[in-house]
């Protein structure tokens, strides 16, 4: 099953192929009003149905401070079984790691290099489905 969306305004492109939601960011600045409508947009596709995510933030080059406030709230993670998250280097890759560990996400998260290691570790969380964020806790 592909179920996809082109975001009008070219920030990004969201998409659910298989059990894998997958959001692709073009922007190089993530602000809190992307942040919102990606998350609207995720909400819209997944029909309140638990999916891995994989997002692709490699043309990201800076993330706003309210913008990762809100991407670390559990009641945004809400429908999300895990995430994995594509970065192009190693610096990116300690900077999420800074942000996973500084947050305590609600969901299992991971930064990669590769998408096919991404999407091989997302695989191993297709069983769970989380409803809402009191199965964060």
């Amino acid at each position: 099953m592909l179920i996809s969306t082109n975001n009008l305004n070219n920030k990004f492109n969201a998409w659910i192929e298989g059990n894998i939601f997958f959001i692709t960011y073009f922007c190089h600045t993530l602000t809190l009003d992307t942040a919102r409508e990606a998350l609207k947009v995720r909400l819209e596709l997944s029909k309140n149905v638990g999916y891995a995510m994989l997002s692709d933030i490699r043309h990201i080059k800076n993330v706003d401070s309210e913008a990762r406030k809100f991407l670390g709230v559990s009641e945004n993670n809400v429908y999300l079984n895990a995430g994995a998250i594509l970065v192009n280097s190693q610096f990116h890759k300690i900077a999420g790691n800074l942000f996973i560990l500084t947050n305590k996400l609600p969901v299992p998260a991971k930064l990669f290099t590769d998408r096919d290691q991404a999407i091989e570790w997302l695989n191993q969380f297709n069983h769970k489905v989380y409803k809402n964020s009191e199965n964060f806790a």
